[in-house]
């Protein structure tokens, strides 16, 4: 027996797998540990976070109320910077008119733009976010460059915040200086990047239009999504530059909604026989939405397109137009053969919402 016990004590595949259990324990236990301390510290912070709002939130709120920003207000010590800038963004957020710059009033008055300027060079992540929109808020020059560079970051949330941050402060200087990022940087969220551009439509129309047409086709669609976006007229000259049947399809495509009146109609009239089916059926949708009665037969050829969507597109356009009548729709439907279906359908569409 005492062979065997020895044998077996110096087997090395028995004390490989005594130590990988050992090893495995502890690994175990560690995460545990680490999973008790980090929700121990998620409850520090979060506690700390409501005695914060407990102190600074009535007295910011008296000081609204009052409208008085010298009334006297707690000490604010540094560690609580990334606290009064989530509590005070907040604030910013729900009130309007004076109330604002009361706050902003205490802002300046806390020297909040320099602890703001020191965060987001120094500061976490989150600090950093909190830092750029409260100097967006306070339009705060001084941190023009900072927030530049950021704005340059590859981190898409930080950097498009950035962004909207120097709009607020100068949109003309900010449309300037940020346009190669606007039309390059595709993980900024369009739809983000035409909220904030609002403000400086005008600044941002002016430069866009003289790019436009020199701009590759990756950035060429950027700018026009976002000229949609922002509901700009492009001047006739340049549209017609972008409705050139020669320009790449995806950019004509992108450009015949920005189509608005007669003038860009005679660009339109011949993308209806363009090669690829996404500017025919774009370009049918257009001529439909700006037609006039002279344009009848043009979009009825179109009801024989070799493809579904642009007889689709052809037959909901006639169907739109305000001096057709659904028995206008019908002799076209015996006229074109090749389109009874999609004529069929709408008129069905079109009895089922009378």
């Amino acid at each position: 027996m005492r062979r065997l016990g020895s044998s077996s004590l110096s087997d090395p595949y028995l004390i490989a797998a005594f130590w990988a259990g050992v090893v495995a324990t502890a690994l175990v236990l560690l995460v545990c540990l680490l999973i008790v301390g980090l929700r121990l510290a998620s409850r520090r912070r979060e506690a700390r976070w409501q005695r914060f709002v407990a102190l600074w939130r009535p007295a910011l709120l008296s000081v609204v109320a009052a409208e008085d920003a010298g009334l006297p207000l707690p000490p604010l010590r540094r560690r609580d910077g990334e606290h009064f800038l989530r509590l005070w963004l907040y604030l910013q957020e729900s009130l309007r008119g004076g109330a604002a710059d009361q706050l902003n009033e205490v802002a300046l008055r806390l020297q909040v733009p320099d602890m703001a300027q020191r965060m987001l060079s120094r500061g976490s992540r989150p600090g950093q976010l909190l830092a750029t929109l409260a100097l967006g808020s306070l339009r705060h020059r001084p941190a023009w460059e900072a927030l530049l560079r950021t704005a340059g970051r590859p981190l898409p949330l930080l950097s498009v915040n950035a962004a909207r941050a120097l709009v607020q402060i100068d949109p003309l200087a900010a449309a300037q200086q940020l346009m190669p990022l606007i039309l390059s940087r595709h993980d900024w969220d369009t739809s983000r990047v035409a909220s904030f551009l609002a403000g400086g439509r005008q600044a941002f129309w002016l430069l866009l239009v003289k790019v436009l047409p020199s701009l590759p086709p990756p950035e060429a669609l950027r700018g026009l999504r976002l000229a949609e976006a922002l509901r700009l007229q492009l001047p006739p000259r340049v549209l017609r530059t972008l409705l050139d049947p020669r320009r790449r399809p995806e950019v004509i495509w992108a450009a015949l909604p920005l189509a608005h009146d007669d003038q860009a109609l005679q660009a339109v009239r011949p993308l209806l026989a363009h090669p690829t089916w996404q500017v025919r059926q774009q370009a049918t949708t257009t001529l439909a939405r700006l037609a006039g009665p002279d344009d009848v037969p043009a979009l009825a050829a179109l009801l024989e397109d070799g493809r579904f969507e642009v007889r689709l597109a052809a037959a909901r356009g006639l169907a739109a137009l305000p001096f057709l009548r659904p028995d206008d729709l019908r002799q076209l439907q015996l006229q074109r053969p090749g389109g009874r279906d999609v004529v069929r359908h709408v008129l069905a569409d079109l009895e089922a919402a009378a």
